[in-house]
C-alpha cells in the first residue's frame, strides 16, 4: 500500500501499520512525525522533519531528499532502522536493538531511548537519559 501526503499538516502520526509506503511532499506544521507498532515501512521525505520518533518497530526504511532536510531520530525499542539520503549516497546509517546491544552491551534498548543526529557527515548515536518523573536529561 502507498500514501503519499502533499497537504499541509500539523503532525503525522502512525500507528499498527505494516508493508506501507509513505512519501511526504505536504508541509508538516510541527515537522514531528511520530511511529509505533509498525512493521516494514518505507517513509520518503520530500519535505524538512526536525524529529521522527519510532517506539516499538520492525524494519523502518527512512529516505530523505536531501540530509538538510533530517534533524533527529528517536527510539525506543526498535530492530532495522536505515536512515538515507538521496542527494549523498555515501550518507546512510542503520541502527536499532541489535546494534546498540553490540556497541553499548550496558544499556538496554527495550527499555532505554535513543537519539541519533548528524553532526557533519558523521551519526551520532546517544542514549536519551531521564531524571526521576521522566524528565530530561542534557547531561551528555
Amino acid at each position: 500500500m502507498e500514501y503519499v501526503i502533499n497537504s499541509t499538516c500539523t503532525r503525522i502520526k502512525i500507528e499498527q501499520c505494516r508493508n506501507t509506503r509513505f512519501i511526504f511532499s505536504g508541509k508538516v506544521l510541527t515537522q514531528t512525525i511520530e511511529i509505533w507498532r509498525s512493521e516494514d515501512l518505507d517513509l520518503q521525505f520530500g519535505v524538512q522533519i526536525q524529529t521522527l520518533q519510532l517506539d516499538h518497530s520492525k524494519r523502518v526504511q527512512l529516505s530523505f531528499t536531501t540530509w538538510e532536510y533530517f534533524y533527529s531520530l528517536v527510539w525506543v525499542d526498535s530492530e532495522q532502522l536505515s536512515l538515507s539520503f538521496r542527494d549523498n549516497d555515501t550518507l546512510s546509517f542503520h541502527t536499532g536493538i541489535e546494534r546498540i546491544r553490540e556497541e553499548r552491551p550496558e544499556l538496554d534498548p527495550a527499555i532505554n531511548q535513543f537519539i541519533v543526529k548528524l553532526e557533519g557527515e558523521r551519526f551520532v548515536t546517544e542514549a536519551i537519559r531521564r531524571e526521576t518523573g521522566g524528565y530530561l536529561n542534557e547531561n551528555r
